[in-house]
């Protein structure tokens, strides 16, 4: 979880801010594949901490979402 957030961050603070192509996707890759997917799997089994893992997930969600529906000019 810490490494995909710092992973997000670092991603967040260059290669978004100068909309390099390919970092949206590989942005929107890494969260899926890391807190979407662990967020799904303790849904799926249950786990007392679903919530808050989805909770940890949300944020990334709105940061793509956003990224898409600020363009530039």
């Amino acid at each position: 979880m810490f490494t995909t957030g710092l992973s997000t961050a670092y991603i967040a603070l260059s290669s978004f801010r100068q909309r390099l192509r390919g970092a949206a996707p590989i942005a929107a890759l890494a969260g899926f594949t890391s807190i979407g997917w662990t967020a799904a799997v303790n849904f799926m089994i249950g786990s007392d901490f679903k919530w808050l893992l989805l909770a940890f997930t949300l944020p990334w969600a709105l940061a793509q979402v956003l990224y898409w529906v600020e363009r530039p000019g």
